[in-house]
């Protein structure tokens, strides 16, 4: 007894399926002057690139990556500092004449 194998040539098979955009592409596509896929993909990429810089700036700021260290020192501070400050830090912080 044989088998034969019969195929369904109508069906849609994985080759001959449309292939579906990413999401972001499809976001980045109802923007006006985006017109297609590759300009989405490049306007993705200036965003990541954006996101990644101002990342880093924040970040820097907030933990002082880059190890700029600037010292107060008490003649850098006005009158009314000074006498907001209490004599025991104004002690402790350096002076330019080195006293």
């Amino acid at each position: 007894m044989q088998r034969s194998v019969e195929f369904n040539e109508q069906k849609m098979t994985y080759r001959n399926r449309k292939r579906k955009n990413p999401t972001l592409v499809r976001w980045m596509l109802k923007v006006p002057f985006i017109k297609n896929e590759s300009q989405a993909n490049l306007g993705l990429v200036v965003i990541m690139v954006a996101a990644l810089l101002a990342s880093y700036l924040i970040l820097n700021d907030a933990f002082n990556l880059t190890g700029s260290n600037n010292p107060t020192y008490v003649e850098d501070l006005t009158p009314e500092e000074r006498a907001g400050l209490p004599p025991e830090l104004l002690e402790v912080l350096p002076s330019r004449s080195g006293q």
